[in-house]
């Protein structure tokens, strides 16, 4: 360093030390420097303390999403999460009333009014149709939509308590009213498979033993034939009008001089053949949609009393129409 230095021209101002000083000061540097490193090497000596080592930062993780939210029942229903099949075409949740003293043609186009699936589908009568015991015509159609599992969970576990199901017995038929309809209750959820049917339901009668049952029966089941204040509640999604895929079709004779006037047979690649009898009044068949449409509109809710003439023109038959839900449709194609 003494040499590199003195080679240097000499810049020191009047009254400074002259650059061999510095050189001498940096040679006494590097002796103390070097007497430091042989006292640490001695025995017993201890190590100056040196800088510990940067401490490695670990790089950051990719964000980790935060896990689904579990689904809940709402508060207003209670309880905790009910297993259920989880299927399209699995039916959770069905009622259904029927029979009694009404028409023939309401009992040829009756469906169960509310319907829920595994995935959350639900398929139900829009709204009580004042013509349902009318002498025919257009029914109300039915309507679809969608419920989260949270809204499914609230409504099982609604109809398993207050609408007493969980306990229930598979029949109520001992009431002394005549010719009342039956309804009909199928559930598949938190481990049990049952079908319950309970007659003249809302027609109570001092002294039953089942009131109490009834009475949570009659309960769910105004929710259910009024399932579309759910929508308007935010339970289900958007709804729409079910539009079937296939149609159940009775065909009856109907006597000259019948109500409504007769169109034309309008299907040319069926006869009346094509309508079989079996077990049910009249002639039944399975109707795709596009068949169904060149008879009347669709979707369609179910409808009575449609007059056609024959295909050779000498008589006139009635139809009844009305759409079949989705486990129906499966187990259709599937038989």
């Amino acid at each position: 360093m003494v040499g590199v230095f003195a080679d240097m021209p000499p810049t020191h101002a009047a009254g400074r030390a002259p650059l061999p000083r510095l050189a001498t000061t940096f040679a006494l540097s590097a002796a103390l420097a070097a007497l430091l490193t042989a006292c640490a090497a001695l025995p017993g000596a201890s190590a100056p303390p040196t800088a510990a080592p940067p401490t490695e930062v670990p790089a950051s993780p990719e964000p980790t999403p935060p896990p689904p939210p579990t689904p809940t029942p709402s508060p207003s229903f209670g309880g905790d999460q009910i297993e259920h099949p989880t299927g399209a075409t699995d039916v959770v949740l069905r009622m259904e009333t029927g029979g009694g003293f009404v028409p023939i043609d309401f009992l040829l186009t009756q469906a169960p009014q509310f319907t829920l699936y595994g995935d959350g589908t639900v398929v139900f009568e829009a709204a009580a149709d004042p013509n349902r015991f009318g002498p025919g015509g257009p029914l109300t159609p039915f309507q679809t939509g969608r419920m989260t599992e949270e809204g499914m969970q609230a409504l099982l576990s609604y109809a398993l308590s207050t609408g007493r199901l969980a306990g229930a017995r598979d029949s109520y038929i001992d009431m002394m009213i005549a010719d009342a309809p039956t309804t009909t209750f199928t559930l598949n959820a938190g481990g049990l498979d049952k079908v319950v049917s309970v007659y003249a339901l809302g027609m109570a009668q001092p002294g039953d033993p089942d009131a109490v049952d009834k009475s949570g029966f009659a309960q769910l089941a105004d929710v259910l034939n009024n399932f579309e204040r759910q929508a308007q509640s935010g339970t289900l999604d958007e709804i729409k009008p079910y539009d079937a895929n296939l149609y159940k079709a009775t065909m009856l004779d109907q006597a000259p001089g019948g109500p409504g006037q007769a169109v034309d047979w309008p299907w040319e690649d069926l006869t009346l053949a094509d309508f079989p009898t079996g077990d049910e009044p009249g002639r039944v068949k399975v109707l795709t949609r596009d068949q169904v449409a060149l008879l009347t509109d669709v979707p369609n809710g179910g409808q009575t009393g449609i007059p056609v003439n024959t295909p050779d023109g000498e008589s006139v038959v009635s139809f009844g129409l009305r759409p079949l839900l989705p486990d129906e449709e499966a187990a259709y194609l599937n038989s």
